[in-house]
């Protein structure tokens, strides 16, 4: 049976099978305007900005989801049950908890540790593990070794680690608490992804997530303006290659 639609209200057909999810609207319009062509903006309406084009040839859509794991979630699950999505990658940002991940580096996530009650909503009688689907994240993975050996990435040596992050909905803003969390095995935190693996798990379609690091909690260091949007467009332009 068809669920309500509580993010999006227009036509099936208007939603590639393939979605990338940023977290503004201003990285859903950069993404829209400077990588897809044919470009159809189709909401914009319950803060979930919309545009379908294609990239490469192929139908990809993208949808800014705000930020936390409601509104992720929300949006998730509408875009799986109702819109016959078939993979989302997450193409966020994310603080780092340890001095080794630094920004300006990136964050491929494997699994989501939570301090949220979000899982729990399945109603499941145990503890739901989010976790990224394995096939998609390996080949983000092995695309950024390969544009690795190219001359400009040679380099600027950007760096990759797969890492299990921590979806709050808060900033971990204490160091002692970022190391409590670092000695449990995980090393970045953002608000949203634990969300986005769960709905896909729930409705059996794929997912992942590819973070910026844009601070880091223990030293207080964060990614320059100026960094932003040359750092921002590897993830990008991995993103859309393998979604």
């Amino acid at each position: 049976m068809k669920k309500p639609n509580f993010t999006l209200s227009v036509a099936a057909e208007t939603i590639a099978a393939k979605v990338l999810i940023t977290p503004d609207n201003e990285s859903c319009t950069h993404v829209a305007e400077t990588y897809l062509k044919n470009t159809v903006k189709f909401n914009d309406i319950k803060n979930f900005l919309g545009y379908t084009g294609t990239y490469l040839d192929k139908p990809v859509t993208v949808i800014s989801a705000g930020i936390g794991m409601a509104q992720m979630g929300l949006l998730a699950e509408d875009l799986y049950e109702n819109y016959g999505v078939e993979s989302i990658i997450y193409v966020g940002l994310c603080d780092s908890l340890t001095e080794a991940i630094l920004p300006k580096e990136y964050a491929l996530i494997l699994s989501a540790a939570t301090d949220s009650n979000y899982p729990d909503l399945l109603g499941l009688p145990g503890a739901v593990a989010p976790t990224a689907d394995f096939l998609l994240t390996k080949d983000l993975y092995e695309d950024f070794l390969a544009r690795k050996q190219l001359v400009n990435f040679k380099y600027e040596r950007p760096t990759l680690h797969v890492v299990t992050t921590l979806s709050s909905d808060r900033r971990i803003t204490d160091e002692l608490e970022a190391a409590e969390w670092t000695e449990g095995g995980v090393s970045v935190a953002d608000t949203a992804t634990a969300a986005l693996f769960v709905k896909a798990q729930k409705a059996g379609k794929k997912a992942a997530a590819l973070l910026l690091v844009d601070r880091n909690a223990v030293t207080g260091e964060n990614l320059p303006d100026t960094e932003y949007q040359r750092t921002c467009m590897r993830q990008i332009v991995l993103a859309l290659s393998n979604i």
